[in-house]
């Protein structure tokens, strides 16, 4: 979940009214204070701010900070330590002695309303899922690798064809399916040497080569063309790759 509307109103309401009682704070409420005071500073760290940028131009001096390749993606651990501190201090709120000299059916109505505004406003009926259902099953009705294959490699592609950007997660689709290792794939990261992204490049063949004979993997390496749906076993990438 991300920090949205309500639950950043409930969250900033409830920070408010614990730092102006914060002297009167058990443990419990000081967690709850201090978790969304932490899901403000996660949400804000990758805001651009005209030239600044928290998270770049503070965080990434910090050994490690670089570490995090997608850093707007911290707004999941951001919602969840705001959702973390709304609920506690709800509670605690609720649990306060000063309230209970007052008729609790209001404050049941707010806290309960709070609650279920903060859930509801996170389900999403919305079709979100890029790749179809259909399109995973075709990638996984090929023909069943050469029988000497222990890994495999994706074939160069025309300009024109529909393979392309997204090949390394075709490859990882048809890794899965068949339980072969794919020279291709995807990752956060690039390994040293590795330039097999762009399928339809024009140093494409040659960096297929180059990497099988770098980590000795021609021998039992095979050929995928996923616009023909053909495999290529491993003399015959040889013979492709040398042509």
């Amino acid at each position: 979940m991300t920090p949205t509307p309500v639950l950043l109103v409930c969250a900033f309401g409830l920070a408010i009214w614990a730092l102006l009682r914060l002297r009167h704070l058990n443990e419990w409420e000081r967690l709850g204070l201090a978790s969304i005071v932490v899901g403000f500073v996660l949400w804000l760290a990758p805001v651009k701010l005209g030239t600044f940028v928290p998270w770049l131009d503070t965080y990434y001096q910090i050994p490690g900070g670089s570490g995090l390749r997608a850093i707007t993606r911290i707004e999941l651990i951001a919602g969840c330590s705001m959702l973390f501190g709304v609920a506690l201090l709800l509670a605690m709120l609720w649990s306060n002695r000063q309230w209970r000299e007052i008729s609790r059916a209001p404050l049941a109505i707010v806290v309960t309303g709070a609650l279920i505004l903060v859930v509801i406003e996170q389900l999403n009926t919305s079709n979100t899922q890029v790749v179809s259902v259909d399109y995973v099953r075709n990638l996984g009705a090929l023909p069943t690798p050469p029988s000497e294959c222990r890994s495999f490699v994706l074939l160069s592609a025309e300009a024109d064809s529909d393979t392309g950007p997204d090949a390394g997660s075709e490859a990882t689709y048809v890794a899965q399916a068949t339980g072969l290792p794919t020279w291709n794939g995807y990752s956060g990261t690039i390994p040293t040497g590795w330039s097999l992204a762009n399928v339809k490049g024009m140093n494409y063949r040659n960096s297929v080569k180059s990497w099988g004979e770098q980590h000795n993997l021609l021998a039992t390496g095979c050929g995928l063309d996923l616009r023909k749906k053909t495999w290529l076993n491993p003399q015959q990438l040889a013979a492709y790759l040398s042509g």
